[in-house]
């Protein structure tokens, strides 16, 4: 089995499948869609940068997760770039579709779990993750992310899934 290379982050703190952390800045290619969109859109678009749909058909490496976030009128699917990248070493995406940008790091907080990527499972640690964090009085600052580890075709039993939300945790 090869390596896939995942973001690095520090825990600041752990209780169960509940943690507390500190990302770096990340770089990521990224699609945008209506409010629509689901699990999967943008996936096709990114996957073809990647694998060489770009302005030098450069291959680049795929990351782990594959990160989904929702907003009110809008929904993103996104790959971190591999950290070897800069915003100016990685090439131009051919698709207008597809942007390439950095996310500034942060603390959040984060429930992991294995399993289906259902909407109920979803909803049900989503708000498993929202008690924890009114119960540390913490301040949510972003829109809610998705974060999954694995291929479709892994069974689910053994998926690696997480819900995080940007905190104030100071």
């Amino acid at each position: 089995m090869s390596w896939i290379e995942q973001p690095d982050y520090k825990v600041i703190l752990s209780e169960g499948a509940l943690e507390l952390r500190r990302y770096p800045s990340l770089i990521v290619a990224e699609v945008v869609r209506g409010r629509s969109g689901d699990l999967n859109s943008g996936f096709q678009e990114i996957f073809n940068y990647i694998s060489g749909q770009n302005q030098t058909e450069q291959k680049i490496s795929m990351t782990s997760p594959v990160i989904n976030r929702q907003g009110d009128d809008y929904f993103t699917t996104a790959f971190v770039m591999p950290s070897q990248y800069t915003l100016e070493t990685l090439p131009k995406p051919k698709d207008p579709n597809v942007s390439v940008k950095e996310r500034v790091g942060g603390t959040f907080a984060v429930i992991r779990f294995s399993g289906s990527w259902s909407e109920e499972r979803f909803k049900s640690h989503q708000r498993q993750l929202e008690d924890w964090i009114r119960l540390h009085g913490w301040k949510i600052l972003s829109e809610l992310t998705i974060a999954r580890y694995n291929p479709p075709f892994t069974p689910a039993f053994m998926r690696r899934n997480e819900i995080m939300y940007q905190v104030s945790a100071e």
